[in-house]
């Protein structure tokens, strides 16, 4: 029999692997299952599994599943412990399941204990250890230690420096490519003056300088030369440098993070300092010292406030006698002169000094020094007395008598030729023990000394003395007098402590300080004796250095204060009795682990050393100071005995009592005891099973080393035998050959270099194992090896770049383009999950974020309105597509997007106005061109114009059309123009484009005058008289006299979650009198339809269906109301189409059609079908299946065929009848003159006469275009209630034909100026001027049937009366 043992570095288990191996007994794809003395290996199972859940992981199996029915169970952490049911069992089954996915960052292992139970028996088998490895998956980022990185360096760096380093961690599992960073330089801000001044490291992340050329300031002073200003500007310096640098995981090629690196150039010495100026004078009073001479200021062009700025001065000359000292001032940029030494006017009265500057730091490069001459002058003052010396010393016993003499100590006045006397004075005399003479400077003792006094310091007292000179201002000098005052012995020695706490039994000694004010000689070494009664109870010696003393308790004393009397004496034998207060009492400790309780002690045995926290708290008489408390860690060696009162698992609880016998010497140590704590015993010992070995799954790019040990296979008959063991199959002996070996004795299956799943992800071997001279000990055994995925494959984006078009009038949430990347790795895992995501769009205006991605479909769709081709015609997406959920390895790819065109820019004339001169009585002359601009496509009907000429042309003189170019209006004249009737005329020309505007958009206009110039005319008689114009111009206020009225009559809304119809408002009336709007639904239209002013936009109406309706037509009334209330209600046509959300294309279902069979073809059916009656049976038959009829049949159907061509024949021959006269359906072309004349087939008549009239008659009101000053009469949606419909009908009939507002709009002509001596002449057609020829009255015939009767009624063949009606006549 086989023992497989698997190496827990690998076999992590594919899910689907473990399913295929259930079946017993059939191992066509798995192993067969057998009993082994198997050492369960680690079942790996990957983190971030995507499920479903619960999954399988192992199946287990007890050895007697055959014979009893088992049950199994599991415990342990993840089972019935935090996190409980993260791994469950099936009871009957034994598969193993885990619940939900794994972290190995929150936990890699898990250790669970497998549980066999047979039903009925209740009998047990031994728990059985089963470890769950999970496997890291490479989902940690780098994380950088910091977010920003400081540096610096100096300027005069060489190349190479290394001046810093910056560092990134990765959660993932150390040790393998997802932990493996590398550090990458993204970029450098400024880029001067190269681009890659800087070198990182990518394993170390260290940044070393890799270019020359760092210079942190240009020295420069604009007031003296303007070129280094100039160069300063033109070549700027960089003082500080910011990098983006990158880390990745996956040796650089996996997820990545960001951080910043801030990198100060620090400055080098490269500037020297200067003075400015460079000469100083000043004067200064003798014997002052510390007198400030003078400052002196520099400059420096090195970063301020660093040592190559900050300056040091040197007097180099003049300064011999060390009279002067230099100092740097506050600012660092200023040297400031002072006497060192007391001048003396009467032997040098002035000094030149010679100063140089440097800085602190040395210069980078050699520098010329800057030096300063500064000229200073002594002035003469009256001097202070001297003493000399300064500072006397004198030596004296502290008991000298008072009234003895000290000392003479005289002082000399430096100012001899003043002849000035002194007096002495006591200056500063602490202790009051010395008297000076006036005259002579005698000291004397005034009081006696003491050399213990706190006044004397290390032996010696100090007191200064006066001299002061007559001077009309008293000049005072000082003099010191050092008194050293020899020892007697006058103090004995005392105690320092007179308060102790000890412990009333088995005490540990007090150590009591001793001291003696006195000096060496007169002190230590000290002896203690014990007076009195306390020689009974306690013991008391000196300790080595006989400078302190060892008190000890004696006997045991009752909890109390006890007062011990001592005798301390001085080598030359002089004592003192101190008294020592000892309070004796119990000890308290703190444990840390059994909080703030009590606990008494006894010691029994030394046990162990103990090093452990403890707080000690003291009462106010304790020995660590009154009300005090402190922690201490505290080494102990002391004994312990636990007492009956223990927990069942030997843990201390609160309120057990240890004992305590004897503890170590340190103060602290004796309330301080050891605890013990027992260890848990091991852990389960490995069972027999019947296992179903799992699939080895090796993770990919497995980073070695090599070969690697993956699993070992060993046959339960190597104990008695000699065994070896082999493998084959492909990666074996087969290709690829040598991928999988495997140890002849220990039978170890070794990996010999990584796997790449995405070139095989499964190997099949089959392991043999041969007894040496007997042959084959096992049946070969398959393994399967798994391999599992890594992310160690970008997406890659099937396209680069993208190409895309989107409408500047798209909508938002419009889609447009769609982006596509795939990923070589694991479809079913994070590996191969790809989301998408917009990094940057250039331009971002007018909107950073135009445009959003769907991030799983790559669905690019238009995110906000604004889009303006005329202003930005393409944009450019750079977009990421990330696996990992988003989260992993990325690349990034390029959209181009081109904005097409839509006709939402107006053309505009290029001028306003335009002048231009014709000859009169010139046609088709060209007057003048007037040019447009249209900001669309170009050579695109939204871009192409054409030109109207909407005032100035009533009698239509002009014509205007569109120049080859297509942006160009040629005016020419239609008709001969005539200077003496008008000299000149004012045109007004709009522009528009051949294609709709997108939206409501300002039509420009141009106005164009034309002047006529005069020409020699042959003279014409004319009898019509002159007529002269005015213009009156009316300012009309604005009033509400217009309803708002909805530009859509027509829309199409989907009927499944529509969105809405957006309906424009319109207002003729002026601001004021317009918006804001207001509308309701009316009638039955409440029941289907809502409709909402837009909040943002008040002109714009939201129409929405409340409830789903059938696809149809739908008339919705509603009633908009302006600012005024002044409302009007209008019927929209509301087109219900089969869609959801917007409607693109409406679809409506067609009705079901029934296929009607033309009359002829039914009746010709019947026929054959009853002719078919008479046939015989062998004739029918013959003419189903198309064989040959007898005669009979075939004359019966020749004869049905004949008498149906002679009924068709005849009826094509027979004659129309030709209806009355009264029934003729007369339909003439009907032609629409927007105004009289102009129309095709009138182009030869003038009916400018007709309008002439009216010119003269302003009271007279004509209108033939829509009015704008009449408000739209009411229309009533729907009937009232039990109306009758006609009537309903009657009155919106009334209604429209009363409507000035509804096309066709009424026009008045006058006619009450003509006939003879008018300009019109006679317009009656019945005396009109004939030529007197015989009229054609026949020609009436030609226009209709109608007009035809009337020509038979006037004219009849040779009958016709040419003085009748004439045929040809002009018609006005």
């Amino acid at each position: 029999m086989i023992t497989v043992t698997h190496n827990p570095s690998y076999s992590l288990q594919h899910p689907q692997d473990v399913l295929d191996n259930t079946t017993t007994g059939q191992s066509s794809k798995g192993l067969k299952r057998r009993k082994r003395d198997w050492i369960i290996p680690p079942i790996n199972f990957p983190e971030n599994d995507r499920g479903p859940f619960p999954k399988p992981m192992v199946q287990i199996r007890s050895s007697r599943d055959k014979e009893v029915q088992i049950q199994y169970s599991i415990t342990g952490p993840g089972a019935d412990l935090d996190p409980k049911r993260l791994f469950i069992v099936d009871r009957i089954t034994g598969w193993l399941s885990v619940t939900q996915p794994l972290d190995r960052e929150g936990k890699d292992k898990y250790k669970l204990f497998a549980h066999a139970v047979a039903v009925g028996d209740g009998k047990t088998e031994g728990p059985m250890e089963i470890v769950i490895n999970v496997i890291d998956q490479n989902d940690n980022k780098p994380e950088f230690t910091k977010d920003t990185f400081l540096g610096s360096v100096p300027e005069s760096s060489p190349k190479g420096f290394e001046f810093m380093k910056v560092t990134a961690v990765d959660k993932d599992e150390p040790g393998s490519a997802n932990s493996d960073i590398r550090y990458t330089l993204v970029s450098q801000d400024p880029q001067q003056p190269t681009a890659n001044m800087f070198f990182l490291n990518p394993s170390t992340g260290r940044i070393q300088l890799h270019s020359d050329g760092l210079d942190r300031e240009t020295e420069f002073r604009p007031q003296e030369d303007l070129i280094l200003l100039f160069m300063y500007f033109l070549f700027q310096k960089y003082p500080k440098y910011t990098l983006i640098i990158q880390a990745a995981d996956m040796v650089g090629e996996g997820l990545s993070n960001t951080a910043t690196a801030i990198i100060t150039v620090t400055d080098s010495n490269d500037n020297a300092p200067e003075f400015h100026p460079s000469d100083y004078t000043a004067t200064v009073p003798e014997n002052k010292v510390g007198a400030v001479v003078v400052k002196m200021t520099v400059t420096d062009g090195d970063e301020p406030h660093t040592p190559a700025w900050s300056t040091t001065y040197k007097i180099i000359q003049g300064n011999d006698g060390g009279f002067f000292n230099v100092s740097t001032g506050p600012s660092k940029l200023e040297g400031i002169i002072t006497t060192a030494k007391g001048l003396d006017f009467e032997k040098t009265r002035q000094y030149t000094l010679l100063v140089i500057v440097e800085n602190d730091a040395p210069f980078a490069t050699r520098l010329p020094t800057s030096t300063a001459t500064v000229t200073v002058n002594v002035e003469d003052v009256n001097e202070a007395p001297i003493f000399n010396p300064v500072e006397k010393v004198v030596v004296r016993p502290e008991n000298l008598a008072v009234g003895a003499d000290l000392i003479a100590y005289t002082a000399t006045d430096p100012d001899t030729a003043k002849n000035q006397k002194i007096v002495y004075r006591t200056g500063n005399d602490p202790a009051g023990w010395l008297n000076v003479s006036k005259e002579t400077g005698l000291i004397k003792v005034r009081s006696p000394m003491d050399r213990e006094s706190p006044f004397v310091k290390n032996g010696r007292y100090q007191a200064t003395i006066l001299a002061i000179d007559n001077n009309d201002i008293p000049a005072t000098g000082t003099g010191t007098l050092l008194i050293e005052l020899e020892d007697v012995n006058d103090n004995a020695p005392i105690i320092e402590e007179r308060k102790i706490t000890v412990c009333n039994q088995d005490s540990q000694p007090v150590l009591l300080s001793v001291t003696d004010k006195d000096g060496p000689g007169f002190a230590a070494p000290f002896r203690v004796d014990l007076q009195g009664s306390s020689k009974n109870n306690w013991t008391a010696r000196m300790d080595d250095t006989k400078t302190g003393i060892i008190l000890k308790l004696k006997t045991k004393l009752e909890r109390s204060r006890y007062n011990v009397v001592l005798r301390v004496y001085d080598n030359q034998g002089l004592f003192s009795d101190n008294t020592v207060n000892a309070n004796l009492k119990q000890g308290t400790v703190l444990l840390p682990r059994l909080g703030l309780w009590v606990y008494y002690w006894d010691v029994d045995q030394i046990h162990r050393m103990v090093t452990f926290d403890v707080q000690v708290l003291c009462d106010e008489a304790g020995f660590m100071g009154r009300g005090s408390n402190r922690k201490e860690k505290i080494t102990m060696v002391t004994m312990v005995t636990h007492k009956p009162r223990l927990h069942p698992h030997n843990h201390l609880r609160e309120g057990d009592n240890i004992t305590l016998r004897q503890s170590v010497s340190s103060p602290f140590a004796q309330i301080f005891p050891v605890l013990v704590f027992p260890q848990s015993s091991g852990g389960l010992s490995r069972k027999k099973r019947d296992w179903v070995i799992p699939p080895i799954t090796i993770p990919e790019n497995d980073r070695g080393s090599f070969p690697k040990a993956v699993v070992q296979i060993r046959s339960s008959n190597a104990r008695t035998m000699e065994i070896t063991y082999s493998v084959t199959g492909p990666g074996a002996e087969q290709p690829p050959e040598g991928l999988f070996t495997i140890g002849k004795r220990s039978g170890m299956l070794f990996v010999t270099r990584p796997l790449d799943r995405e070139k095989k992800d499964s190997y099949v071997l089959m392991a043999h194992a041969v007894a040496v001279g007997v042959g084959q000990a096992e049946e070969p055994m398959e393994l399967i090896i798994r391999v599992m995925d890594q992310n160690d494959n970008k997406p890659e984006f099937t396209h680069n770049p993208f190409l895309g078009h989107v409408f500047e009038g798209a909508l938002p949430e419009s889609n447009f383009m769609k982006v596509v990347a795939v990923d070589k790795d694991d479809p079913s895992t994070d590996n191969g999950i790809i989301r998408y995501k917009i990094l940057s769009q250039d331009p971002e205006q007018p909107s950073p974020n135009l445009f959003t991605i769907n991030p799983v479909s790559g669905t690019v769709s238009v995110a906000a309105a604004g889009l303006d081709r005329e202003t930005y015609p393409e944009y450019k997406l750079i977009i990421e597509a990330a696996d990992m959920e988003g989260k992993g390895l990325s690349t990034t790819c390029t959209a181009l997007i081109t904005v097409t065109d839509s006709n939402d820019n107006a053309p505009q004339f290029v001028n306003t106005t335009y002048s231009g001169s014709v000859h009169e009585n010139m046609r088709d002359e060209v007057v003048v061109k007037i040019r447009a601009t249209d900001r669309d496509e170009p050579h695109t009907p939204a871009w192409s114009s054409k030109y109207t000429i909407i005032k100035g042309n009533e009698r239509g003189l002009f014509s205007i059309r569109t120049g080859p170019d297509n942006m160009e209006g040629i005016i020419s004249t239609a008709k001969g123009l005539d200077f003496e009737n008008e000299s000149k005329h004012t045109l007004l020309v709009t522009v528009e484009n051949d294609a709709p505007f997108a939206s409501r958009l300002p039509t420009s206009t141009a106005t164009v005058t034309v002047n006529v110039e005069d020409v020699n005319e042959a003279p014409v008689f004319n009898k019509t008289p002159a007529t002269g114009t005015g213009t009156l111009i009316v300012d009309l206020d604005d009033v509400n006299d217009n309803a708002p009225t909805i530009d859509q009559r027509e829309v199409s809304i989907c009927n499944k979650e529509p969105d809405p119809a957006l309906l424009t408002v319109t207002d003729a009336d002026g601001p004021g009198n317009a918006g804001p709007f207001n509308v309701e639904l009316r009638g039955e239209s409440r029941t289907n339809w809502t409709a909402k002013v837009n909040s943002t936009n008040g002109g714009m109406i939201h129409l929405s269906l409340k409830r789903k309706l059938d696809q149809g037509d739908y008339h919705v009334v509603m009633r908009i109301y302006d600012a005024g209330m002044h409302f009007q209600e209008s019927t929209i046509l509301a087109e219900v189409c089969h869609c959801k959300g917007s409607v693109s294309t409406c679809i409506r279902q067609p009705p079901s059609r029934q296929t009607a069979v033309p009359l002829p073809i039914s009746v010709l059916g019947a026929v054959l079908g009853l002719l078919c009656l008479f046939c015989d049976q062998q004739c029918w038959f013959v003419w189903l299946i198309g064989l040959y009829c007898d005669q009979q049949c075939w004359v019966v159907w020749l004869i049905v065929l004949v008498l149906l061509l002679l009924m068709f024949l005849r009826r094509r021959s027979r004659p129309m009848k030709e209806e009355p006269l009264l029934h003729d359906d007369v339909r003439d072309n009907l032609y629409y003159y927007d105004e009289e004349g102009g129309g095709e087939e009138d182009q030869e008549y003038d009916l400018s006469q007709l309008h002439r009239g009216l010119d003269n008659r302003p009271d007279i009101f004509r209108n033939d275009v829509a009015p704008t000053l009449m408000p739209a009469l009411p229309y009533r949606p729907q009937p009232d209630e039990n109306e009758e419909i006609g009537k309903f009908i009657k009155d919106n009939l009334m209604a429209a034909d009363n409507d000035p507002t509804t096309p066709p709009y009424d026009s008045l002509l006058v006619f009450d100026y003509e006939g003879g001596g008018s300009e019109a002449g006679s317009l009656s057609s019945l005396n009109s001027f004939s030529s007197g020829e015989d009229q054609d009255y026949e020609c009436l015939a030609e226009w209709g049937p109608r007009f035809r009767k009337l020509a038979h009624m006037y004219c009849s063949g040779e009958d016709c009366d040419s003085d009748t009606l004439p045929c040809k006549v002009e018609w006005v």
